[in-house]
């Protein structure tokens, strides 16, 4: 699921299967809802997902496009009506791996994703055109496969980049569980505008006998001509709470900076402000236990702050074994969190894994204070009971699905715009302050400093400031 456009004309957008008279039972849709309301705006038919995928569409903001990869196709869809405008086949079927937009401007936009062969050899990063016309203005064949790298084994590796303008050096980063789905696990940096296959410009062989089932996330330069980093997490199937690690690499050369204990996941690490790391991972049984960990980057080391599981652990029978209602059960190795900032405080949406086959299917959604130990009261901000499954967000609202549907928590775009000028700023700001307009802005029967919080947050939004390119 993932969110496009900003105020009340964003859409949410997920993949669901639909059940229509004339049709199979449970057949593959896109689906579109407005952001706002809930109200459903278009569906439109995709191919089959292969062995339960759930793969994230992307969204190319420039074209209006949604694109999404679903069985062996990746297709891309007119934002506005989910119109099909091309469709590209692949030689493999894509499992749990998510299409990444690159775009460093005219004749350069692409489309990377890698298809599935979790425990082969056969797999590939593929890159696929974008634009409809080249840096000279001459027609292009949007969806047209420029090149397929071969990398060995994969699942769920979706490919990571950084813009240039914060920092990137033009490689297109991927990771795979190793040679033939065991580990150790490898991670690949590739030229993300070659002509024709290319070669890796770098590889890193995981130093654990780990692989990487899940995406990778990169941190830019903090500074001016400094390098960025990239940071993956593996999935050892033997072991226990810390049988697998987080790396950090040099984004240019990919040395490796530290390698961290973490449970086994295949979520992607969450970069905070200040060097903090969110994990998620676990799972419940074969020596694990889910949660979610916090990391402290320090530079070239990095320590552990808390573990959720760990460190709300009440022993209550005195076995030395963390049973199920002896911690804070949240997290896991296949959900994804959202952070973000509101009023001065960084919090954590993540789902409560389900007890179901490999704790796939989750039930609530927990709000946590990234500030407070796992072990206090405050910890747990609130929780939404039957939608637990990975969550996107967008402006002040959350989205996610479950059991219990699609289910949005914040407050719409709309709501905040106290003064009618169709934006959220700071001049909605001053009218709350002086009386104006309708101030109890979280509907919650007072008007006091939480709806003051939702304002402030909305416009300190944060905007990026653009670092300078490093060369690798």
């Amino acid at each position: 699921m993932v969110v496009a456009g900003e105020g009340q004309a964003s859409l949410v957008i997920g993949v669901g299967r639909v059940s229509r008279p004339g049709e199979p039972p449970g057949a593959p849709y896109a689906l579109a809802f407005a952001a706002d309301t809930g109200e459903p705006r278009w569906s439109t038919p995709i191919d089959a997902p292969s062995l339960d995928s759930f793969s994230t569409p992307a969204i190319d903001a420039a074209r209006a496009l949604v694109v999404i990869a679903s069985g062996s196709e990746v297709a891309a869809l007119r934002l506005n009506d989910g119109v099909v405008l091309w469709k590209t086949q692949l030689p493999r079927p894509v499992v749990n791996a998510s299409p990444l937009v690159v775009d460093e401007g005219p004749g350069t936009a692409r489309v990377f994703i890698t298809d599935y062969d979790g425990f082969g050899d056969a797999a590939s990063l593929h890159c696929l055109r974008l634009d409809d016309l080249n840096e000279h203005g001459e027609p292009q064949t949007p969806g047209e496969l420029l090149w397929s790298a071969p990398i060995g084994a994969s699942s769920g590796n979706t490919p990571a980049y950084l813009p240039l303008a914060r920092g990137g050096v033009g490689l297109v980063y991927v990771s795979t569980p190793g040679e033939e789905g065991e580990g150790p696990g490898i991670v690949r940096a590739f030229p993300a505008f070659a002509d024709g296959q290319p070669c890796p410009a770098w590889s890193f062989q995981n130093v654990l006998d780990a692989g990487f089932f899940g995406g990778l996330s990169i941190r830019e330069p903090d500074a001016p001509g400094e390098h960025p980093h990239v940071f993956a997490a593996s999935y050892a199937f033997f072991g226990g709470l810390t049988n697998s690690n987080l790396v950090k690499l040099d984004a240019c050369s990919g040395t490796l900076v530290w390698s961290a204990p973490a449970s086994r996941t295949s979520a992607i690490p969450a970069l905070l402000p200040g060097g903090r790391i969110l994990l998620s991972g676990g799972i419940s049984g074969f020596g694990s236990v889910p949660s979610v960990r916090l990391y402290a980057d320090a530079g070239a080391t990095v320590a552990t702050v808390w573990d959720s599981a760990l460190d709300s652990w009440v022993d209550a029978d005195h076995d030395g074994t963390i049973d199920p209602g002896e911690y804070l059960r949240v997290g896991g190795w296949s959900n994804q969190p959202v952070v973000f900032e509101f009023a001065g405080s960084t919090l954590a949406a993540c789902g409560v894994p389900g007890t179901g086959a490999a704790n796939t299917h989750p039930s609530d959604l927990l709000l946590l204070d990234l500030s407070e130990h796992p072990s206090a009261p405050s910890f747990v901000r609130a929780s939404h009971p039957g939608i637990g499954a990975s969550p996107a967000a967008g402006g002040l609202m959350l989205f996610a699905t479950g059991a219990g549907g699609l289910g949005a928590l914040g407050i719409p775009a709309g709501t905040l715009d106290l003064n009618a000028d169709g934006s959220s700023t700071i001049d909605d700001l001053y009218a709350w302050e002086t009386g104006l307009g309708m101030r109890d802005l979280d509907a919650s029967g007072v008007t006091d400093a939480a709806d003051r919080a939702w304002l402030i947050t909305r416009v300190r939004l944060p905007v990026r400031t653009p670092a300078a390119p490093v060369t690798p």
